[in-house]
């Protein structure tokens, strides 16, 4: 009888759990990503589903800048086009690093869109573009986009 109650709690936590549904990740090469090294995604998602999409940006010590800009462009796979622009904020006021320290650096996770409903089954063509005034932005170790179904 224990077995059946442990059972079932296992198929009730894990029923409630959103699922990660897409998760690619990008190490730059010198923790340096490049203005123009725009990161591209091929992510498969299902007709009347909602998404969450997440950024996990980890930094290190080098990273100076407050902030980071970043662009998600979409295509749909009904050939839409949906783009919004980010504010990443990596460090605080203090220039002290948000987010959580781990052994590669500073881990900074942000929602970019929730909710997102799609409407048809295929691949949606995402393009994540860094906004940089600058050609080399150093101190950036990783870029990875999770997609959770909701």
């Amino acid at each position: 009888m224990r077995y059946f109650y442990f059972l079932l709690l296992v198929i009730v936590i894990t029923s409630c759990q959103s699922g990660v549904s897409f998760q690619q990740k990008t190490e730059f090469p010198k923790n340096n990503w490049i203005k123009f090294n725009n990161q591209n995604f091929k992510i498969p998602v299902e007709a009347d589903k909602t998404y969450t999409f997440k950024a996990i940006l980890i930094t290190d010590s080098s990273f100076k800048e407050r902030k980071l800009e970043i662009g998600l462009y979409l295509e749909m796979p009904n050939e839409e086009n949906r783009s919004t622009n980010y504010t990443l904020r990596v460090l605080d006021n203090e220039f002290k690093p948000m987010g959580i320290k781990t052994d590669q650096g500073n881990e900074l996770t942000q929602t970019l869109r929730q909710k997102f409903l799609i409407t048809e089954s295929g691949i949606i063509n995402a393009e994540v573009v860094l906004h940089s005034p600058k050609y080399d932005n150093y101190g950036i170790v990783s870029f990875e986009l999770l997609l959770i179904e909701d």
